[in-house]
C-alpha cells in the first residue's frame, strides 16, 4: 500500500470513528443504526408589521427550536427489542437526554413509529424528538428530581470511559449524592461538586493527551506505507476519543444542574471536548 492510499485511508477511518454514538435516554445507536442525517435548528418567534409605503416593525419573541427528527433501523436478533426500548421512552413521556457528536439537548420524544421487516431481523423506524426549552435536564421541576437528573448524566458519563478518564471520580459523585441523607444540603453538593471537578480535569486531560496522540500518529505516516500496529492504535484512540466527547456533554450538564441546585451562577463548561 502507497503512503498516499495509506493516509486516505487512515483518514476515512479517523471520519468515520469520530462519529461519536448516537444517546436518546439510556440507548445507545451504535454503527448503522445512527441517522446518516439529524436537522437541527428552528426559528426566531417574531411579529411583523407592515408599514404603508413597504416599511416594516419586526419585534422578536425569542427562539422557537425545531422538533429533531430521523429514521433509521435496527438489525439482528435484538432489533425488536431495542424498538420497543425507544418505544418505552416514547409511551413514558418524560425530557430525556438526547446527544450526539458534539450536541447535546433535553427531549420529549412525542413521536415513534416502526415496521417490521423480514420477519422481525430488520426494522425500520422513524423517530420526532422535541427539545425541552432549557438546557438543564429537570426529571421533576424539584430539588430531588434535579438531584436525580444529576445521578443519571453521571451514570452516562462513567459508563463511556475508562476509570483514567474520570469514571471512578462521576462514581464516587454518584455514590454521594445517592447515599446522602439530606442531598441538597450545602456539605452534600460540595463533596460532589469536589468529585464531579476532578472527574472533569481527568477527562480533559485525557481528551487532550489522546487528541494529540491522534495528530502525532497521523503525521508519522511516510511513504512505505501504514504500519499495521499504528493503524490498531489509531483506530482504538479514535474509538476512545468518540465516546469521551460523548461523556463530556453529560458532565456538563451534570455540573450546570449542581451550580442550579446550589444556587450558584452558571460559569463555563467543565470540560471542552
Amino acid at each position: 500500500m502507497s503512503g498516499g492510499a495509506g493516509l486516505a485511508l487512515v483518514e476515512t477511518l479517523l471520519a468515520t470513528l469520530g462519529q461519536a454514538p448516537l444517546i436518546l435516554g439510556p440507548v445507545v445507536f451504535l454503527g448503522h443504526e445512527v441517522p446518516a442525517r439529524i436537522r437541527v435548528g428552528g426559528k426566531q418567534t417574531s411579529s411583523i408589521h407592515r408599514l404603508p409605503g413597504g416599511g416594516r416593525i419586526i419585534d422578536t419573541m425569542g427562539a422557537d427550536d425545531g422538533a429533531i427528527a430521523w429514521t433509521g433501523y435496527f438489525t439482528g436478533p435484538f432489533a425488536a427489542a431495542r424498538a420497543r426500548m425507544v418505544d418505552a421512552i416514547r409511551r413514558n413521556g418524560s425530557a430525556v437526554g438526547l446527544s450526539f457528536g458534539d450536541y447535546a439537548f433535553t427531549v420529549v420524544v412525542v413521536s415513534f413509529d416502526y415496521d417490521i421487516q423480514d420477519r422481525g431481523a430488520v426494522i425500520s423506524y422513524r423517530l420526532r424528538a422535541e427539545i425541552v426549552p432549557t438546557g438543564i435536564l429537570i426529571i421533576e421541576n424539584t430539588a430531588a428530581g434535579i438531584a436525580a437528573s444529576i445521578v443519571v448524566d453521571l451514570l452516562a458519563a462513567s459508563a463511556l470511559l475508562p476509570a483514567n478518564a474520570g469514571a471512578g471520580a462521576f462514581n464516587q459523585a454518584q455514590d454521594l449524592l445517592g447515599s446522602a441523607t439530606a442531598p441538597t444540603s450545602t456539605l452534600a453538593l460540595a463533596s460532589v461538586g469536589s468529585a464531579i471537578s476532578a472527574g472533569g480535569q481527568a477527562l480533559q486531560l485525557a481528551l487532550s493527551s489522546t487528541g494529540s496522540r491522534l495528530l502525532d500518529d497521523r503525521d508519522s505516516f511516510d511513504g512505505n506505507g501504514v504500519s499495521p500496529t499504528l493503524l490498531t492504535g489509531m483506530t482504538q484512540d479514535a474509538g476512545q476519543l468518540a465516546a469521551m466527547t460523548q461523556s463530556a456533554g453529560y458532565v456538563n450538564r451534570s455540573q450546570s444542574n449542581l451550580n442550579q441546585l446550589a444556587g450558584l451562577p452558571q460559569g463555563d463548561p467543565l470540560v471542552f471536548a
